[in-house]
């Protein structure tokens, strides 16, 4: 009887501790950037947000409780070409000016091998929204050398999205012959956060 009790207290522990909420990392902005990469006529064509918010909860120990929420600011849209950033911008592409923001949410993740990892989740943008998947791999994970009692971790993420399933480039734009469908995002987020008690 004794070990039955204390084997249903373990099971009870192990079940609070899985569904507690991993720690909140804090993102850090001047090491961090989304890009994307579209095709037009063959030739890719590079650009980056380069204002969003990220609500991030990871354990690479616990990802039951993970979860990621990244708001992206389509106003801050930038590119080489800056004529590329005032076209997509505007309708019948981005339309800033009524969509000012894309949002992802991610809270299911699985481990794919070693430190790269799966995250599935919704992408929202132009009043559409749609599931997707980022496949992602951590270059740092643990105590940050330069800062004592603070760990730090980069994370290098991409997907592939299809613009048309957005809206994005709709109307006579809708053709995929001149613009391709398929858009690749990069994603590099750099965090950080108290280290916890060792």
């Amino acid at each position: 009887m004794t070990r039955k009790i204390a084997a249903l207290g373990i099971a009870a522990l192990l079940t609070v501790i899985a569904s507690a909420p991993a720690a909140a990392w804090t993102v850090l902005p001047e090491e961090s950037k989304v890009e994307f990469i579209g095709v037009q006529m063959g030739v890719p064509t590079r650009g980056e947000f380069t204002s969003f918010t990220s609500t991030i909860a990871f354990d690479r120990d616990n990802l039951a409780a993970s979860s990621v929420t990244v708001v992206i600011d389509l106003g801050s849209i930038t590119s080489p070409v800056p004529l590329v950033a005032d076209i997509l911008a505007q309708e019948p592409w981005f339309n800033t000016a009524r969509f000012p923001h894309a949002r992802f949410e991610a809270g299911a993740f699985r481990r794919l091998a070693g430190m790269r990892f799966e995250a599935s989740g919704t992408l929202a943008l132009r009043g559409v929204s749609q599931p997707i998947s980022l496949t992602f791999e951590f270059t740092e994970y643990g105590p940050n050398p330069d800062k004592a009692g603070w760990d730090k971790a980069v994370m290098e993420g991409e997907t592939t999205v299809r613009r048309t399933a957005f809206g994005v480039g709709h109307g006579e734009w809708g053709a995929t012959n001149i613009v391709a469908d398929d858009v690749v995002i990069n994603v590099r987020l750099s965090a950080e956060q108290k280290s916890a008690p060792r």
